[in-house]
């Protein structure tokens, strides 16, 4: 079953959220630890703070994006009107010129654009 993050993100292909269902505190830890030097997060977190259930459960992220979404009334950004507004356009680099692209679609071209 699809499931999106806020931001669009597809959580089954997020090791965090991956990792977290399967109850894989080791992987937890190194997920954090390649986080951490790819600098997506500013500490190293435990982990117990890296545990993810769905942005519909947690208000982890930073750029308050799972906020503006409920504030807005939608599931996740590519359902938005202004959608790629600054926040997204700063915090997701590979939404920059797909306003009219669905959200799997988009998250899917922005993870694969990364390199490990």
């Amino acid at each position: 079953m699809l499931r999106l993050a806020s931001c669009g993100n597809d959580c089954n292909v997020c090791p965090r959220y991956i990792a977290t269902r399967a109850g894989n505190a080791e992987r937890l830890r190194e997920v954090a630890e390649l986080w951490f030097r790819l600098g997506l997060r500013d500490t190293l977190p435990s982990a117990d703070e890296m545990a993810c259930y769905g942005c519909s459960s947690m208000p982890w992220c930073r750029h308050g994006i799972r906020e503006c979404a409920q504030e807005k009334g939608v599931d996740n950004c590519g359902q938005c009107q202004e959608y790629p507004c600054q926040t997204v356009q700063i915090t997701q680099p590979g939404a920059q010129g797909m306003p009219g692209k669905d959200a799997r679609t988009r998250s899917t071209q922005f993870l694969n654009g990364l390199s490990f």
